[in-house]
């Protein structure tokens, strides 16, 4: 069950930031979860300041779609633990020409906590593999 909690924050992550839905994104991260963008140096801590990166970085002129896959789920006290780290694959495919282009391959490296019975994330670290936006 816990694994399947945190397969669906994936899902739920990839919908909210591809529909800008910034303030149900952030409510994914624990008070003290941390986004990290390694190649853009972006790093920030909490809801209100992840929320307010994203809305920053969004350019509403691009349209596009995350898919996330291969994920790789490892929860402890044998599936029902507190705690737990996820890694997955991920696109992300502009849709703005109405043709699909592939632009970003990407590693999400998470560590997540159960925290009041609902699963949130307290580390979120995206790494770009390859990017059509350049350098990495």
């Amino acid at each position: 069950m816990s694994a399947s909690a945190i397969q669906k924050i994936f899902s739920q992550y990839a919908q909210y930031i591809d529909e800008a839905r910034f303030e149900l994104l952030s409510n994914l991260f624990a008070e003290d979860g941390v986004l990290m963008l390694e190649p853009y140096g972006v790093k920030a801590v909490g809801p209100k300041a992840i929320r307010a990166k994203y809305t920053e970085m969004a350019d509403p002129k691009i349209k596009g779609v995350h898919a996330i896959f291969n994920h790789i789920i490892d929860v402890d006290g044998q599936g029902e633990g507190t705690s737990a780290h996820a890694a997955a694959d991920a696109t992300y495919i502009d849709i703005t020409q109405g043709q699909p282009r592939l632009m970003v391959l990407a590693r999400y490296n998470s560590r997540f906590a159960r925290i009041g019975g609902d699963w949130k994330i307290k580390e979120w670290n995206i790494t770009v593999k390859a990017s059509a936006f350049g350098s990495t």
